[in-house]
């Protein structure tokens, strides 16, 4: 999740999302929200339905596996588990319909590594992935990253972090020279 987006569900719902943050022991929040902003949206409309029970629903991870949404929760009282677990069914079929990257409709692809994106995304992926697989030069300038062809032309701008969260899902094909410099 981008982080700025991360931040106002922590700071809208900080009972659901008390664990986020701590010792991956503990908890998988520790990972915080592992999944793309496109599923900002459908997070938040579950968290509003979850507001109601006040301090009873924790999330303790919510991540992307096989394409979809995965919230899981601690401990929920019998008398209100029918609801909450219908709630969190019915924001993981969403997501399988909607693009992780941007929210927009969006459908389920991919061998091995199952994403939902939507056409629009899946294209920008995959002339990311096919630039960087043809040879490109790429230059890290202050904060953000430049990819140009071999002719010198500029192909592509982003930050650090939007570099990441686009293309975080086919990073094999990101040269490991580029990961490194983008750590440090």
């Amino acid at each position: 999740m981008h982080p700025y987006l991360e931040k106002i569900l922590l700071e809208r719902y900080p009972n659901i999302f008390k664990d986020h943050g701590g010792d991956i022991k503990q908890t998988c929040m520790g990972w915080g929200l592992s999944c793309g902003r496109g599923w900002f949206k459908i997070i938040n409309d579950l968290c509003i339905k979850f507001s109601k029970f006040g301090d009873e629903v924790i999330a303790s991870q919510v991540k992307e596996k096989f394409g979809g949404l995965r919230f899981y929760i601690n401990g929920v009282p019998k008398e209100h588990s029918d609801e909450i677990y219908k709630a969190i069914e019915v924001a993981e079929i969403a997501s399988v319909e909607t693009c992780e990257y941007c929210g927009k409709p969006g459908r389920q692809a991919g061998k091995g590594w199952i994403k939902t994106t939507c056409i629009q995304c899946d294209e920008k992926a995959k002339f990311i992935a096919g630039v960087l697989e043809s040879g490109c030069r790429y230059e890290i300038v202050d904060g953000h990253i430049e990819l140009t062809n071999l002719d010198g032309i500029k192909i592509y701008q982003a930050s650090f972090e939007d570099f990441m969260e686009d293309f975080a899902y086919r990073l094999e094909f990101i040269p490991m020279n580029i990961l490194e410099r983008i750590e440090k």
